[in-house]
Formats: C-alpha cells, sequence, structure tokens
C-alpha cells in the first residue's frame, strides 16, 4: 500500500469517528470533560491530515508538483494550447529534453470532461470550446495590456520632460529669490527713494524758475507804468472846424 493510500484511509477513520461523535452529541448525549477532549483531538488529527499527517508529499518535499505545474504552466499556455492540449505538449517537450520516457499513456483531458455525465447531461461536453474562448480573452486582454503600457511609457516620456521644465524653472525662481534676499532688496527701494526725491527737486526747479521769471517782469512792469502815469500827458489836437 502506498503511503497516499494510507493517509486516505485515515482520514475515512477520521471521518467516521467525527461522524459517530457529533452524532451522539446531536442525540443529545451529556457533554463530558473527557468527551470534550475526544472532539479536540479529533479536530487537532484531522486539521493535520490536510497535510497528510506532517508527511506532506512522501519522496517530493512539501511542494505539490501536481498544483504547481497546472497553476504555472496552465496559464502561461493557456493562449497556445488551451484546456486539453496541456499534458500533449508537455509530453512532447519532455521527451525532446530526454524525460519521460517511462510514460506509456497519456490522459486526453477533453475525453475525460465528455465522460462526466450528470443526469443524462454532459456539462463539460463544451470545455475545450469554453477554454479556447477564455483563450481568446486572454489574448485580447494581453493586447490591450501591452497598448497599455505602450501609452504608459510615451506618458512617462511627456512626465520626465515635465519634470525637467520644472526643475530649470525651479532653478530660475532660486536664483530670483537668491537676487532678491533682504539686504538687496531695501538698497534697491534705497536707491528708488532717492532718485525718485531727486527727480521731485529737479521738477520743483524747473517750476521755480518760470515762477520767479514772470514774478520779477511783473514787478518790473509795474514800477515802469507807475513812472510813466506821473508825468503830464500831451494837449489834444484843435480841430480847424472849430469855432
Amino acid at each position: 500500500m502506498s503511503p497516499y493510500q494510507l493517509f486516505r484511509l485515515a482520514r475515512l477513520i477520521l471521518l467516521m469517528l467525527l461522524g459517530t461523535v457529533f452524532l451522539s452529541l446531536a442525540r443529545g448525549r451529556p457533554v463530558s470533560r473527557r468527551l470534550r477532549l475526544l472532539v479536540l483531538a479529533l479536530l487537532a488529527v484531522a486539521a493535520l491530515g490536510y497535510v497528510n499527517f506532517g508527511f506532506f508529499h512522501p519522496g517530493r518535499g512539501h511542494v505539490h508538483y501536481w498544483d504547481a505545474f497546472h497553476y504555472f504552466m496552465g496559464a502561461k499556455y493557456l493562449p497556445e494550447l488551451g484546456y486539453s492540449k496541456l499534458y500533449e505538449a508537455t509530453y512532447a517537450a519532455g521527451r525532446e529534453l530526454g524525460a519521460f520516457d517511462y510514460i506509456t499513456q497519456l490522459r486526453d483531458l477533453e475525453t475525460r470532461a465528455n465522460e462526466v455525465t450528470i443526469l443524462g447531461a454532459q456539462p463539460l461536453g463544451r470545455i475545450a470550446e469554453l477554454f479556447g474562448q477564455i483563450a481568446d480573452n486572454v489574448t485580447d486582454v494581453t493586447t490591450q495590456i501591452d497598448n497599455v503600457s505602450t501609452s504608459l511609457l510615451g506618458n512617462r516620456s511627456a512626465l520626465e520632460a515635465n519634470a525637467r521644465s520644472l526643475s530649470a524653472l525651479a532653478d530660475q525662481v532660486r536664483t530670483l529669490s537668491g537676487s532678491f534676499a533682504s539686504d538687496k532688496l531695501a538698497a534697491a527701494i534705497d536707491s528708488i527713494r532717492w532718485l525718485i526725491l531727486a527727480l521731485l527737486v529737479i521738477a520743483a526747479i524747473g517750476a521755480a524758475v518760470p515762477a520767479g521769471g514772470a514774478l520779477v517782469t511783473g514787478w518790473w512792469l509795474r514800477g515802469w507804468l507807475r513812472a510813466g502815469g506821473a508825468a503830464t500827458p500831451p494837449p489834444a489836437p484843435v480841430s480847424p472846424f472849430s469855432a
């Protein structure tokens, strides 16, 4: 008897014991301390049965190679092989590498699926066709993912260009910030203030000179007119037609 057959027999015995215990509990039997310990022990041993009672996979370690094979190879080559051609392709590849010389018979997954009948119906009869459709959908999804990847690469180039532009702008802002430091800015404001004051003084001088000239000229004309008014006015001319 192989180790796996022993594991199956042990699980069957555990199932029968657990069924007996729960049946007795369902019939209203008082729960004693000994019964509680028995139930806990059976549950612990049943949990160990999931990992073959700690032996995992005798001769192959703790890795379940059959599951790992289907999870990896079946998913990777589903678009090319579908569901029913995985074993055939694996055998062909293994024979090319010099392996699998001990295999004399292959399992036809499609035939085995068609043999499953439930009340005269074959629910898995179209399994190859269904997995072929899944493979086509997976191929379409792969194509869409490739297109998205290409778009992301283009967006990455654009984002890198924007990042370089923002970095250059940040350098210019830092340079401008350094040129407008607090002491330099105060000196610039003082210079502008003195420049404005000088312009105001020049404008005041420019306005005062014409005003002073006009005032002096007005005083001179006033004095000249007063001096001319004090002299005797000339006699009025006499008309020859007067009597």
